[in-house]
């Protein structure tokens, strides 16, 4: 489950998404599963077939394994996406306003826990940094939400725990000696995810710990101008390509430390990749030059679109969701007239490092 969370589609069509996302997850209210059919269900078994894939690709799957993980990482995406509606002067009834304050109070309970991740590894459980930070990201909007559009009575309780997560990330998943931010608590790998740490606003974009992200994770998993998600195991056999979506979120990382022109040609490198009527996959095999895994794949196109956006716009999605910028006409650029603290819809406030 990850919404799009920068303002790239048609408000209507975001907002009916965020109310179906609020009905489905009603049945599971407050805690939320990683993956919904359309009818809402939660039943996903996950069968292979015997079948093959493109070059006798195995094994061929239907359903979703992952679908019972502990994923954390949603309930960031979640408030994140009520966020940005109600940003775009969107509105929260009653209900949905409360359940969402729930969710926020509930991640408070939930963030000590180890998860499976945004990759879905088969391995065992652990502290990933990417989740953690997707944790404070549930509660930085949920305080910001808290000035209008959800009850803030537990914003206390939200703001404290905020504060504990930060300091989580920041002692236990930080290496001094890479200079970076790492996979998990006492890793000593990197992960691509933890180029979204700048994008979501944890940390200042252009500031040494971004930076020094950026770094490592082109050190340790470029291969040529694309990204592998990580070198370590995942509790899956086999070896994959490199992961087209990471390869689109380091051009969103430069873009955002200004790094506009690198990232641009960058970008126009990953463009050529794309088949004949313009489709990705959600890897790329470098040696063979050719697309590999899932096609067509969603992920994969949704994060073009989103550093397409980054590249064009003035009013950037990546800016909007960091809290660099505003949205132009939308109820956050109204409110951050006024109070623009942590409890606001308006630009958060992030230490600088």
């Amino acid at each position: 489950m990850r919404p799009q969370r920068a303002r790239i589609s048609p408000v209507r069509q975001a907002t009916t998404f965020l109310w179906w996302l609020l009905q489905a997850s009603q049945r599971t209210h407050p805690r939320l599963d990683v993956l919904y059919r359309l009818d809402g269900g939660t039943g996903t078994r996950e069968r292979e077939l015997e079948l093959e894939g493109y070059g006798g690709a195995r094994p061929v799957r239907i359903g979703n394994g992952a679908a019972s993980q502990l994923q954390l990482g949603i309930y960031g995406e979640l408030l994140e996406a009520a966020l940005l509606h109600v940003s775009a002067d969107g509105r929260l009834d009653r209900d949905s306003g409360r359940r969402i304050a729930e969710i926020a109070t509930l991640v408070c309970s939930l963030w000590r826990q180890p998860d499976l991740g945004i990759w879905e590894v088969r391995s065992d459980p652990r502290h990933f940094t990417h989740s953690k930070m997707l944790c404070w990201v549930a509660l930085d909007r949920a305080l910001r939400l808290a000035q209008n559009a959800i009850p803030g009575t537990r914003a206390p309780l939200w703001r404290h725990t905020a504060d504990q997560i930060r300091d989580f990330v920041e002692h236990r998943c930080w290496s001094e000696e890479k200079r970076s931010y790492v996979r998990a608590q006492g890793s000593n790998e990197v992960d691509a995810s933890l180029l979204l740490s700048g994008v979501v606003g944890f940390t200042d974009p252009g500031g040494r710990r971004a930076l020094g992200t950026i770094a490592a994770i082109r050190r340790e998993l470029a291969h040529g101008p694309l990204l592998h998600r990580y070198r370590g195991d995942d509790g899956l056999p086999g070896d994959e390509g490199a992961f087209l979506a990471c390869s689109f979120w380091l051009v969103d990382a430069l873009v955002m430390t200004g790094r506009h022109d690198e990232g641009q040609r960058l970008f126009d490198r990953l463009l050529k990749l794309r088949n004949d009527v313009g489709l990705l996959s959600e890897e790329y095999d470098v040696d063979a030059r050719r697309l590999v895994g899932n096609f067509p794949q969603a992920f994969s196109h949704v994060a073009l679109l989103g550093t397409a956006y980054n590249l064009a716009r003035a009013a950037k999605p990546a800016e909007q969701r960091s809290g660099q910028a505003v949205p132009a006409g939308t109820a956050a650029e109204k409110s951050s007239t006024g109070n623009t603290g942590n409890t606001g819809v308006g630009k958060q406030t992030r230490p600088r490092d």
